[in-house]
């Protein structure tokens, strides 16, 4: 499990893809809605709409992370208005937070942190889920987008038996 902002989530690679069709340029406006739908779902719902063998609490967190950060840095005045950035900036600050590990090194302590936070269990019952997800359905209402399934364009998960690809009809 990678930490929000850790340095192997910074040098990773683009995963995600939605490309606008006449410039060929990534459409980061477009993964973050993508993100933001995703984290908007209810529990079951975001369950679903990843593969079986991903962590997905972790999922939705580096998803938002990888696009966040990449419109924070380059893009944000241009794709989003100050109270959208002030919005989205919140629930960065709530995935960096709930993604540092407990300082006791006790190999209970670190399992109790994982099972609260980062389970199917924690996405439907941790508050701060609950509060991720309505922050998320506020900001989609911003942004004058529908709540509704994310594309999840461009991302692959690759276990050791099968291949997921997102941006298939769900």
């Amino acid at each position: 499990m990678r930490s929000i902002g850790s340095p192997a989530v910074d040098s990773a690679p683009d995963t995600l893809g939605s490309v606008d069709d006449q410039t060929g340029d990534r459409d980061l406006r477009a993964d973050m809605l993508d993100a933001l739908q995703l984290m908007a779902l209810p529990p079951d719902g975001q369950i679903a709409a990843l593969p079986a063998f991903v962590a997905t609490a972790d999922e939705i967190a580096l998803i938002f992370d990888e696009v966040f950060r990449a419109i924070d840095t380059r893009y944000a005045d241009a794709l989003f208005t100050e109270d959208q950035l002030t919005a989205l900036r919140a629930i960065y600050r709530i995935l960096n937070t709930m993604s540092q590990a407990p300082k006791e090194s006790a190999a209970t302590a670190h399992e109790a942190w994982v099972q609260s936070t980062w389970t199917h269990e924690a996405l439907r019952t941790d508050p701060r889920w609950a509060d991720l997800r309505d922050r998320a359905l506020s900001l989609l209402t911003m942004l004058d987008a529908t709540p509704g399934q994310p594309r999840l364009s461009g991302i692959t998960y690759v276990s050791e038996t099968e291949a997921w690809h997102g941006g298939s009809d769900p």
